[in-house]
């Protein structure tokens, strides 16, 4: 009896949601889940926020997606985040609200993907025709709101380092300063021994065989029935998300960032489909960003890259690449491996990754000061 009064409250979209979970996430719900989550984080600090849509072409859904922190604030930089492959901007949720004391900060969704408008279509067919499509999403949001001179210190996560550092390959004019934390594609892949191993077994060839073909992790997540999705996600948040720095996530925060994060990965695919055009199977990199930080940047852009000592990414390729710089004679490169962290190294230690930060942020501020015309 209480389960028929249960099902007769639902009403149909809450029976359809118990169907399959993607007719619970529209857009629109989703950025209501976002709403909920900055509020949740900033709100009670009296901490200020504003989202934005910025078009980026005449195509339907085609906005880029962003949120202000602090937007008010005068003087100092501007900070950018940008999230990796298969999260919105949500994901740096430990360090928003510190971030956002120490000035205007900005979280922006990829084109095509977080909390950005999913076009039904998504025209790249070639590694650089997605790069181009990603970086001059951000572009556009930049000449938006920050001007057309306008200039930012710029965090990549993960898949997200690998477009920041093509942002800032292509516009170095405009990148004050430029992490990256657990960043994928340091390093070139050995194409002969991920032959080898993908060869091995028939359940590695199908792997291989699926990813080439453009399948992505959310297209199999939005595949389940029922809630299994959620499911997933809110197991994946409470045993991955968990913060390492001894203090664990209140249930309504894993509630809270699990309904944002499951919206960030049923929403209608589009940009997740550079999966397969910028990475080998599975997260092998085609074209690697250890040769743009170590030769072609700017040397007078200062390079920071963090990693967990655990991070699947490999801090080894990191270490590597500054170790060369520094040897050539650069001072401006840092590399961070935090202990006891994995790829989320803002989520397992979020003070150390937000003093990294805000040195970077400090820095490019005196720089900008000594640069300024004296009155």
């Amino acid at each position: 009896r209480a389960l028929r009064q249960r099902v007769r409250g639902m009403g149909r979209d809450g029976l359809l949601g118990l169907l399959w979970a993607g007719f619970s996430y529209t857009r629109r719900q989703c950025l209501v889940n976002e709403a909920a989550l900055l509020d949740h984080l900033l709100k009670h600090k009296g901490i200020a926020w504003k989202a934005r849509d910025t078009p980026v072409s005449t195509v339907a859904d085609d906005v880029v997606h962003s949120v202000s922190i602090n937007p008010d604030h005068l003087g100092g930089v501007d900070l950018v985040l940008v999230h990796g492959f298969a999260n919105g901007g949500g994901c740096f949720f430990p360090i928003l609200a510190a971030l956002g004391k120490v000035g205007r900060t900005h979280v922006v969704d990829w084109r095509g993907a977080g909390m950005s408008g999913r076009p039904r279509a998504f025209p790249p067919r070639s590694e650089q025709e997605a790069i181009a499509y990603l970086v001059e999403g951000l572009e556009t949001w930049r000449v938006a709101h920050l001007g057309p001179d306008g200039r930012f210190v710029l965090l990549g996560h993960s898949m997200g380092a690998i477009i920041s550092t093509k942002y800032a390959e292509k516009y170095p004019q405009h990148v004050q300063h430029l992490l990256l934390a657990g960043p994928a594609g340091m390093k070139r892949s050995d194409t002969a021994q991920l032959d080898a191993f993908f060869n091995k077994t028939w359940i590695r060839r199908a792997v291989s065989r699926a990813w080439s073909a453009g399948v992505t992790p959310q297209m199999v997540l939005r595949a389940l029935p029922g809630r299994l999705a959620p499911s997933f996600v809110r197991w994946y948040v409470n045993t991955r998300w968990q913060g390492g720095s001894g203090e664990p996530l209140s249930a309504e925060t894993v509630d809270i960032v699990s309904s944002y994060a499951t919206g960030v990965l049923m929403m209608r695919g589009c940009s997740e489909r550079c999966l397969c055009l910028l990475l080998q199977p599975v997260a092998a990199t085609r074209s690697p960003i250890g040769d743009i930080i170590e030769h072609r940047l700017p040397p007078d852009i200062p390079v920071d890259i963090i990693y967990g000592d655990k991070d699947w990414m490999s801090p080894a390729h990191g270490v590597e690449v500054v170790k060369r710089m520094k040897a050539a004679g650069r001072e401006n490169v840092e590399i961070h491996v935090l202990p006891n962290a994995g790829h989320y190294p803002f989520i397992c230690h979020p003070r150390r990754c937000i003093d990294v930060i805000a040195g970077a942020c400090a820095a490019a501020a005196r720089t900008c000061a000594a640069a300024a015309p004296k009155v």
